[in-house]
């Protein structure tokens, strides 16, 4: 599958989210295939009625409207309030570029699903995540008379608010 998409598809986020549920359902597929081959006949059955009730399910629907809210509205929350802080436009871009885009894509996905996961274990795993990327940017804190500083906690906290407040949010109305 790797290889076909490789040759054919486009490189994108899309592309590659595509791909990965098609290799999901095959994986899935194939192992109720297998399973209904050596002596359990309803385990397709019992394959194909999990995906249509999770595909019908308001909890599943709840659950990516809480992954848009915090990706999308966490993200241009971080880039408008940080965007409030910066003194000129000419600022030169620290590391490379679009990386802490990224970075706070990843991080917002893992404190949204700590939060609406794993409760008893949310707060340790936000705690590390935020201390790893402190640990990570610790050389350019001391930088600019400490405005990165600023900056980098201004950003963070905004993004790590949006994911925490849309976790909760979801876990007590959704899974609560």
């Amino acid at each position: 599958m790797d290889i076909l998409c490789e040759r054919f598809a486009p490189r994108s986020w899309w592309s590659l989210l595509g791909t990965q549920a098609v290799e999901l359902w095959l994986i899935c597929g194939t192992a109720a295939l297998a399973l209904s081959l050596i002596g359990r006949p309803d385990a397709l059955h019992d394959f194909s009625a999990f995906v249509r009730n999770a595909l019908t399910s308001s909890r599943t629907y709840g659950v990516l409207v809480t992954y848009l809210i915090s990706l999308f509205f966490g993200g241009a929350l971080a880039r408008l309030v940080t965007g409030l802080l910066t003194t000129s436009k000419e600022e030169k871009p620290v590391g490379m570029y679009g990386a802490g885009s990224i970075i706070g894509i990843l991080e917002r996905i893992l404190v949204t699903s700590f939060v609406l996961f794993w409760p008893q274990l949310g707060a340790a795993a936000v705690g590390l995540i935020f201390s790893a990327k402190s640990i990570a940017r610790f050389p350019e804190m001391g930088k600019e008379g400490g405005q990165f500083a600023e900056y980098y906690l201004v950003g963070t906290l905004t993004s790590f608010t949006v994911a925490i407040g849309a976790g909760m949010i979801a876990r007590s109305y959704l899974l609560g």
